[in-house]
């Protein structure tokens, strides 16, 4: 299989992909709700009033933050592995997969690939015992190793 050629619209899919994942951890929801429901519980002490507004204020400010560091990814996904036009190759073989850009190359051992998710177009993983995510379009990966990321069903 030819190398991927990266698309224009990858750094920012791939982006919303990584944020969608990253919201879906249990750490980071926890986190959420207990700010909300300070933040509810500090503004019942206005009266229901105030803790709708504290609740709106909190929902307000989470979907910033979101918004802001889906655009800040895509632009650095922009300026590197993502650029448009950079040929990404993966291949596989029994032992892992291998993920080559211009700027190097990455080797994942099938028994290491864990938390898998496939966020619309995009896979997604955390290598064991890794504090980063892979994020590759389907389009990248070669035939067959889709299924072989995901694991048994």
């Amino acid at each position: 299989m030819p190398p991927y050629t990266v698309q224009r619209r990858d750094p920012r899919r791939v982006a919303d992909a990584v944020i969608r994942y990253q919201l879906a951890q249990p750490r980071l929801a926890l986190t959420v709700a207990v700010v909300a429901l300070v933040a509810v519980f500090g503004g019942a002490s206005a009266g229901v009033g105030g803790a709708v507004l504290a609740a709106l204020a909190v929902v307000v400010l989470v979907s910033l933050v979101v918004l802001y560091k889906r655009g800040q990814l895509a632009k650095t996904l922009g300026r590197r592995g993502f650029r448009p036009g950079t040929a990404l190759d993966a291949t596989m073989d029994e032992t892992g997969l291998t993920v080559t850009t211009p700027d190097g190359s990455g080797r994942h051992p099938w028994t290491e690939i864990e938390h898998v998710r496939v966020i619309k177009d995009v896979v997604l993983f955390r290598p064991a015992a890794a504090r980063f995510v892979v994020a590759l379009p389907v389009e990248a990966l070669p035939d067959g190793a889709l299924e072989r990321v995901l694991g048994p069903a």
